[in-house]
């Protein structure tokens, strides 16, 4: 479905972005982008759902080609697409059923009526219900990304586009946004393409995984093979994300403990 050949970016002429891109995206799956901070992540992204154009290549969905489309075409083509922003994105001066609503008020010039009632539909299928009339800044973390996701569905996208969506929730709620993004793909056939920084992320909704590294692919290929890659900086990048989820569940173990009275260990405040 998803398709860029040879693709090149770059924001000045002596910075590439991104490098002799060449990446197939399975239809109906979940394909994970992953690297540092600065590897082109969300920059791919942003080229997928035609935000930005590369210099030079092909970016083909659906057989058409969105570097060339322009106009209908392209509004088109974009219809088809949404995007979950990292942190929700949401607009701080609308209700949540308002900001839900801005997709079909767009594109389909939908009326009040049909918004509310779309809103209210996908609001509570997402464990939502009485949020509606709620304000962004009245949302927990977690709360905000199931009202991002909302959005995004809502005018009924083929492709869904994450960009971090459980970057700074707790672990209950992020493995609540990784069912919600498997459900998509068993249920609806819905194609995604989710960038993180978390390997257990990745693994948990995961089918297709990718590595950028200095804007180049360095890895591409299945959960096994990631896992088992003797490139430096796949290793790394495993390494690091099974550490940190030691220590989390090293902490929530602890948390655990202290919650139970006369669990924390004699003798440990005296070391303090």
């Amino acid at each position: 479905m998803i398709q860029l050949k040879n693709v090149n970016l770059s924001y000045s002429k002596h910075e590439p972005v991104l490098k002799n891109i060449d990446l197939n995206i399975p239809e109906g799956k979940t394909t994970v982008i992953m690297g540092e901070s600065g590897s082109g992540k969300t920059s791919l992204l942003k080229l997928i759902i035609g935000l930005l154009k590369p210099d030079t290549g092909q970016i083909m969905i659906a057989s058409k080609d969105i570097t060339r489309a322009k106009g209908r075409t392209l509004a088109k083509i974009r219809h088809s697409m949404a995007m979950v922003f990292q942190n929700g994105a949401l607009f701080d001066s609308l209700k949540v059923w308002e900001n839900l609503g801005l997709p079909l008020r767009e594109q389909q010039r939908a009326s009040i009526r049909r918004i509310r009632k779309e809103a209210e539909k996908l609001l509570e299928r997402l464990g939502l219900e009485g949020t509606s009339e709620m304000m962004p800044s009245e949302l927990s973390g977690g709360m905000r990304m199931r009202v991002a996701i909302a959005r995004a569905l809502i005018s009924k996208p083929r492709i869904l586009l994450y960009d971090e969506p459980t970057s700074g929730l707790d672990p209950v709620m992020s493995d609540n946004i990784c069912e919600i993004i498997l459900d998509l793909e068993q249920r609806e056939n819905v194609t995604s393409v989710l960038v993180t920084h978390q390997l257990m992320t990745a693994l948990r909704v995961g089918t297709h995984f990718v590595m950028l590294h200095d804007g180049e692919i360095i890895f591409q290929d299945s959960a096994e093979r990631l896992l088992e890659s003797d490139d430096p900086h796949v290793q790394e990048f495993v390494r690091s994300g099974l550490e940190v989820e030691k220590r989390g569940s090293a902490l929530r173990y602890l948390g655990e403990r202290l919650a139970v009275p006369g669990a924390l260990p004699s003798g440990l405040l005296s070391m303090t």
